[in-house]
């Protein structure tokens, strides 16, 4: 059995990401649909109009397992974070708000994928080089470390903090990911709720990251799948992503740039 569990922030343009996200898990061919079930969290500043989301969520081919209304904070981590500490102990596929399904074999995949690797395993969809400096994250690829000294001698913010690992540092984007929830809780224990974005790098990429915490860490693509510490750059980054199994707000945001900020993007640290 396998959870998909979607997290739900009602803001604005947030219905039509439901409704998008809802027909790309109806187009998924699945075995049986009965080893899969679904579980949504709700969350926003004000005004959430349960009703609504319950009757969208209603066209579901999955069995709806729970619609659970949870505080506004902590971003996508936060919910998480307090998900992990209420569900059952299952397989669980973790979906932020813009998360749609690329590929109509993508959940079946995942599943196929899940049943072969260790149990105490996370498994990505994409991930990332990305490492994290005094003032921001820096997104490079290795050929991009070929101007770091440069951007190091102009300004002097490129610091590697303390707590967050230098380049190279891979590791599996905390959205479109399946790990046990009991497992996901065991690290939220050690971790704590995450309160700002630099709490939420530190879970996605610091040096206690959420990756390293299983001994067993995979990236599936359509083509294959491998473990974390033998990606290739440039798993989806290409013209069409084609490659990706699920979408998010990264993903559409190289979808709907340019051709040349597509070039741009395409030296970004992602796989």
């Amino acid at each position: 059995m396998i959870r998909v569990l979607y997290l739900h922030r009602e803001v604005e343009g947030s219905t039509k990401r439901l409704s998008d996200f809802i027909k790309s898990l109806n187009m998924q061919i699945l075995k049986d649909p009965l080893n899969f079930f679904l579980c949504v969290i709700v969350k926003g500043p004000s005004g959430l109009n349960i009703n609504e989301i319950t009757t969208k969520l209603k066209q579901s081919k999955i069995k709806i397992e729970s619609i659970t209304e949870m505080p506004d904070d902590g971003f996508d981590l936060g919910a998480y974070y307090r998900a992990s500490k209420i569900i059952t102990p299952e397989p669980t596929l973790f979906l932020n708000s813009y998360s749609r399904f690329r590929n109509k074999n993508a959940l079946q995949m995942l599943s196929d994928a899940w049943n072969n690797i260790p149990d105490d395993s996370i498994l990505g969809t994409s991930g990332s080089f990305h490492c994290h400096l005094s003032k921001r994250p820096l997104f490079l690829n290795f050929r991009s470390l070929l101007f770091l000294p440069f951007s190091i001698y102009w300004n002097k913010s490129y610091s590697f903090e303390e707590d967050f690992p230098s380049l190279p540092n891979p590791h599996i984007r905390t959205t479109g990911f399946i790990c046990n929830s009991s497992k996901l809780n065991q690290y939220f224990n050690k971790a704590g709720l995450p309160r700002t974005k630099r709490d939420c790098y530190g879970i996605e990429l610091g040096k206690d990251n959420l990756t390293n915490f299983f001994n067993n860490k995979y990236i599936l693509s359509s083509r294959n799948i491998h473990t974390v510490d033998k990606v290739v750059e440039g798993g989806f980054r290409n013209q069409y992503q084609q490659n990706l199994l699920i979408s998010d707000n990264n993903s559409d945001y190289y979808d709907n740039a340019s051709i040349i900020h597509k070039k741009i993007l395409s030296y970004k640290s992602y796989f």
